[in-house]
């Protein structure tokens, strides 16, 4: 397998797909959302929110169906599974995540 990609810039819409996953510690907040991506294709991309924004998540009550706005960097890495084949998986490290307001007076054709 080739080298690990290097982080892109990436911004979406979506939705939530599923409750957030929260984990907090001493090191702070980590929030993984699972977000369908609007457009043509039925993606589904995972999102983390770590720090102060994973806080934000946790404290904002972001729920299944919310409308949301993603601000990041799209990363990818090469792990190995279980079974010892290794595999490129990838998720997108939030910077910024807001509900998106404007979704609700929006009417998609």
């Amino acid at each position: 397998m080739g080298a690990p990609l290097e982080p892109a810039r990436i911004f979406f819409a979506g939705t939530v797909a599923s409750a957030p996953i929260v984990h907090s510690s001493a090191e702070g907040y980590v929030a993984l959302l699972r977000i369908k991506v609007d457009g043509p294709q039925e993606l589904l991309e995972w999102v983390r929110a770590e720090g102060s924004l994973g806080q934000f998540v946790a404290e904002t009550g972001f729920a299944e169906g919310d409308a949301v706005l993603v601000l990041g960097e799209l990363c990818c890495l090469a792990v190995t599974d279980d079974d010892g084949q290794e595999r490129t998986e990838c998720l997108t490290l939030a910077h910024r995540l807001t509900h998106d307001e404007s979704a609700r007076w929006v009417d998609q054709p």
